[in-house]
């Protein structure tokens, strides 16, 4: 039973981190565990967490540097245009 006890949680603890290390961030453990190993799945559920706020941030950061992009592509652009146009007024001259 002690075992039992002991073993149940661990093994959902690792198929927690199997579902973390798979990309699958959308839920806690829900184990419920004492002493060491609850201190683990509090941890994972922490780590889980962290890593859930950071991907949403990154895909944030991502969008932002895309409308960057197309931002400075559109300026440089017009800046190709103008020169090309200053090219043009200073040869007829």
């Amino acid at each position: 039973v002690i075992s039992r006890s002991i073993a149940n949680p661990v093994i959902a603890a690792a198929q927690f981190a199997q579902q973390i290390a798979h990309g699958d961030l959308t839920r806690d453990c829900a184990v419920k565990a004492t002493a060491e190993v609850g201190e683990l799945i509090q941890a994972m559920n922490g780590m889980r967490s962290s890593l859930t706020d950071m991907v949403g941030k990154l895909v944030h950061n991502a969008g932002t540097l895309s409308r960057s992009s197309t931002s400075l592509s559109a300026t440089a652009t017009q800046l190709a245009g103008g020169a090309e146009e200053t090219t043009k007024l200073s040869t007829s001259v």
